[in-house]
């Protein structure tokens, strides 16, 4: 039962849920963040590696040119950055 799933669980539910129905990890938001950059400053790695699986782009800069692994690097998030090295991210740009 979905209400019996703790917060993290019943994110991921709905997330893997809307991905696995099609939704698009790469669109941008008003602010010109992909659900990976958001993941990558909020050390949200679960979530991140479900996106990733699903066609998400380490490589695509948000609207200030910044890569997920620079925003995970700025923020201190060592896991994230990583992980993003092993799926061959631009760690120089």
């Amino acid at each position: 039962m979905l209400i019996s799933l703790s917060s993290e669980q019943r994110r991921l539910t709905i997330a893997g849920l809307l991905l696995s129905h099609g939704a698009d990890p790469n669109v941008l938001d008003r602010y010109g963040w992909s659900i990976i950059h958001t993941c990558a400053w909020n050390d949200d790695l679960p979530l991140l590696k479900m996106c990733v699986r699903k066609g998400g782009r380490v490589n695509m800069p948000n609207h200030r040119q910044q890569l997920p692994v620079n925003m995970a690097f700025i923020r201190g998030n060592t896991e994230v950055v990583e992980y993003l090295e092993t799926q061959s991210c631009d760690i120089k740009a």
